[in-house]
């Protein structure tokens, strides 16, 4: 659900599956963390969906981050996906763990440590006007 996600609010009103949606202004701020206490194993899952409430069409896009940190590397080792923001209302997304771009060296995806979301790096420009709202963020088979 939304708790635990730093960079987004509660949003009670734009909501599909979860209590609440996670609502994040890209003009308040340009990153959203979930930082799990014990790594979450998603090995034994297929992908990753979710859904995203878009205020409006800004064709602005933000990167979704899985971070495996692995010791044995330098600098950060991660799977990620560029999520376009081409769209106005409700859209659902789903992408297989293979998909996504590899980082590095990730320990796996039986290490998950955190999801991120990013709307600057990543030769993206972020839209100050974007405003999107998270709900049901999920692994499945």
């Amino acid at each position: 659900d939304v708790s635990g996600w730093s960079g987004a609010v509660m949003d009670p009103y734009r909501k599909r599956s979860w209590p609440a949606g996670a609502r994040w202004s890209h003009g308040k701020t340009h990153a959203v963390d979930n930082v799990f206490t014990d790594p979450v194993d998603c090995s034994r899952f297929k992908s990753v969906a979710f859904d995203v409430y878009s205020e409006r069409v800004t064709d602005s896009t933000f990167v979704m981050i899985f971070s495996s940190e692995n010791e044995a590397t330098e600098g950060p080792d991660y799977y990620s996906v560029k999520v376009p923001v081409d769209f106005k209302g409700w859209k659902s997304f789903e992408y297989t763990l293979n998909e996504m771009r590899t980082s590095r060296k990730p320990k796996g995806w039986h290490f998950i440590r955190s999801v991120k979301m990013r709307a600057n790096g990543y030769s993206q420009n972020p839209d100050p006007s974007t405003e999107l709202v998270f709900d049901g963020i999920r692994f499945t088979r």
